[in-house]
């Protein structure tokens, strides 16, 4: 019977190994795709409600628009990407599961070029 249990055990974690597509090693993944991208948009909801996002459609345009473009040399082009510059002071960025990615308004009047903006998306 313990046999047949471990048995089973490395069969379930073997079907959750996955290929990190920038390293191309298998790694455990114990999250579907489709769960990050929930995760991601339920933690996104809670960001915004509890930071709020900084009202300036243009910039929010310019960063979103660098954003995309970057996206697309990424490995995981087919998340669902989203940049969004959030009303913070504090000189930092971040991302959540499943593709959205933050700015706060406090970098970005420490940058003095796209690339540093680039760098920190």
């Amino acid at each position: 019977m313990f046999r047949i249990l471990c048995a089973a055990v490395a069969c379930a974690a073997f079907a959750a190994c996955v290929r990190n597509p920038a390293t191309g090693n298998l790694q455990l993944n114990l999250v579907s795709e489709s769960q990050e991208i929930d995760m991601g948009k339920q933690a996104a909801q809670d960001v915004e409600q509890s930071i709020g996002l900084y009202k300036d459609a243009k910039l929010t345009a310019y960063v979103s628009k660098m954003g995309q473009s970057l996206a697309q040399h990424t490995n995981r082009k087919n998340l669902p990407w989203q940049f969004h510059v959030v009303e913070d002071a504090a000189v930092n960025a971040f991302a959540l599961p499943g593709g959205p990615v933050y700015v706060t308004r406090g970098i970005l009047g420490t940058l003095m070029t796209e690339a540093q903006l680039a760098a920190r998306c």
